[in-house]
């Protein structure tokens, strides 16, 4: 008798813990549909930035062109302005992932398809986050020459800086702070890098959109959630 109590305890445990497991992986599996279908509305709304290659290419166009005196210099200091240093980074939904994969709560998700798909996700994240740091890095290097030709004192009046557009009207036009045509093309190449990583970021960023819808479908699907 005594043997069969506690045989009965221990399937009564087993049962309970079964029961909380289950629950508690529906919880996370919900969590995680959430940070998903957020983080694709995200990488949407980071796309819509596409406008800002065309600008990138107007710009290429002025500075390219074989002397200063060819430059549409107004237009130079908008689209520098404006479109350059205007980028929308990806700021990705982890917390669901970080309790999965480091709180020791992976084993709690029992279908293997949405495990397998998850840590492919993952990698996809982790090679998101380097195109990042590579536009990023773009960005930087642009900068500290756009610094040696661009003044943002053509965009200040009254101590107070005015909107980029203000440049396309201003009464006092503009000038580059240089004549070294090997400078501004220099700036110009790096631009043109700069427009190569955005462009690389992007496909990337359509890659991860299509892994988040197919991932959202197959956890609906395989947990029968509307």
């Amino acid at each position: 008798m005594l043997f069969l109590a506690v045989f009965c305890g221990f399937l009564a445990e087993n049962q309970r813990e079964h029961f909380v497991e289950n629950k508690r992986e529906k919880i996370l599996i919900r969590s995680l549909l959430k940070d998903l279908e957020a983080d694709t509305a995200n990488a949407k709304a980071c796309l819509n930035d596409t406008m800002r290659i065309e600008k990138l290419d107007s710009l290429l166009d002025i500075l390219y062109q074989p002397a200063i005196n060819n430059m549409d210099v107004r237009k130079a200091y908008f689209f520098n302005r404006r479109f350059v240093f205007a980028w929308t980074p990806m700021d990705f939904n982890r917390n669901t992932i970080t309790q999965l994969k480091y709180g020791g709560n992976m084993r709690l998700i029992k279908n293997q398809k949405v495990v397998d798909s998850l840590n492919g996700l993952e990698l996809l994240m982790i090679f998101l986050d380097d195109q990042q740091k590579s536009v990023r890095d773009g960005m930087h290097y642009s900068a500290q020459l756009s610094d040696e030709i661009f003044n943002s004192d053509f965009f200040r009046v009254d101590r107070k800086f005015q909107r980029s557009d203000f440049i396309l009207t201003s009464k006092i036009p503009p000038r580059f702070m240089t004549n070294d045509i090997l400078l501004i093309q220099k700036y110009a190449n790096s631009i043109t890098a700069l427009r190569g990583r955005t462009i690389n970021y992007h496909l990337q960023l359509k890659d991860y959109i299509t892994t988040n819808v197919d991932l959202i479908r197959l956890i609906r699907k395989e947990y029968h959630l509307k």
